[in-house]
């Protein structure tokens, strides 16, 4: 009986040390995400603001200046201002997916896949 109340006690000690091991380790881990998170903020914001900035700075220059050379050239109005805002809009939207990409760093999916490991364990 004193054998078996003792094995009981080691298996229960061998439990709780695991689960403090797992929950050492979440917190590392949200820890980690958190600067993760903080970082690509920081990175996304100055992408998207990159995107911004190509977007009006080209329209300026580069609408005027294509826009009068391809009506210059014998092209219509409506077709010579279409071509840059064609292109112009393309590089937009490529800064844009970008930025959106490097958000996605910030949504703790390595944590929330932990946390829901250790749901399915314990139940």
């Amino acid at each position: 009986m004193l054998e078996e109340a003792a094995r009981l006690y080691e298996e229960g000690r061998l439990t709780a040390s695991a689960a403090q091991e797992s929950l050492r380790a979440i917190k590392t881990l949200a820890v980690a995400e958190g600067l993760l998170a903080r970082v690509a903020l920081a990175r996304a914001a100055f992408l998207l603001a990159g995107a911004l900035c190509v977007a009006v700075v080209a329209t300026l220059f580069v609408f005027a200046t294509l826009a009068a050379g391809l009506a210059a050239a014998g092209l219509s109005w409506p077709l010579a201002l279409a071509i840059p805002a064609v292109a112009l809009a393309l590089g937009t939207a490529l800064l844009l997916r970008q930025g959106l990409a490097v958000l996605r760093l910030a949504r703790f999916s390595n944590t929330r896949e932990q946390v829901a490991r250790l749901r399915e364990m314990w139940t």
